[in-house]
């Protein structure tokens, strides 16, 4: 699982406020929070970064 770090308290209350008032980007930072990968329709690795 990813966790979210925030540079300052000002900044963290901004993106809190943003993040209240718009009720989609919960459940998006959510869903990356758990599988950042399959939600961004990324692909696997390949050569000397397989795996990782």
């Amino acid at each position: 699982m990813y966790k979210i770090q925030i540079a300052n308290d000002k900044t963290e209350k901004r993106l809190r406020k943003y993040i209240h008032q718009r009720n989609d980007i919960k459940n998006k930072l959510d869903k990356l929070k758990i599988n950042l990968r399959r939600e961004l329709n990324a692909h696997p690795l390949h050569g000397r970064l397989a795996g990782k």
